[in-house]
């Protein structure tokens, strides 16, 4: 079980209903990893 604090729920709240884009990092490795299923 987690006990947030207000501004910790709120923060959590936010990146739920409105998350960043995805970085350079997560886009590159998403791209392997279609990639190596397509080999498969």
């Amino acid at each position: 079980m987690l006990v947030l604090t207000a501004r910790e729920t709120e923060a959590f709240a936010n990146a739920i209903l409105d998350p960043p884009n995805p970085g350079v990092a997560l886009r590159k490795a998403a791209r392997e990893y279609r990639q190596e299923l397509a080999l498969q």
